[in-house]
């Protein structure tokens, strides 16, 4: 799957008033014009913006992070973050969407398959 396609698979139905916490900081760039360097240049400023303010970070504004870490080909990175998103929001379509084709990403088939069904207590004892 390429890097578009996953951030298009996200993106359905995602609000962008997720992304408030790094807007200003995409503001400040030029990024080209085709769409899919548009993407991965965006997840790039995300996750800058990210690693510069992590210690102040709230969980509740980690899924644009996760999904760029993901994008960019950081999957370590968005594995250890959509979780802690999912813990305060565990029925969040996007975040385990994200979740579901990290993992399926990676071959782990039936690790995926209850974040792709969408269900809230996907992956949890």
């Amino acid at each position: 799957m390429s890097r578009y396609a996953f951030v298009g698979a996200l993106l359905i139905g995602f609000s962008a008033s997720s992304f408030a916490p790094v807007t200003l900081a995409a503001e400040r760039y030029s990024l080209p014009q085709d769409e899919e360097i548009q993407y991965v240049g965006f997840c790039r400023i995300v996750i800058e913006y990210y690693e510069s303010k992590r210690s102040t970070w709230k969980d509740e504004d980690l899924l644009p992070v996760a999904m760029s870490y993901a994008v960019v080909g950081r999957p370590d990175e968005a594995e250890v973050l959509f979780p802690k998103y999912l813990a305060i929001h565990p029925e969040n379509s996007v975040a385990l969407r994200g979740l579901g084709l990290l993992l399926l990403n990676s071959e782990r088939y039936r690790e995926a398959l209850p974040y792709l069904e969408g269900g809230g207590k996907a992956g949890r004892s």
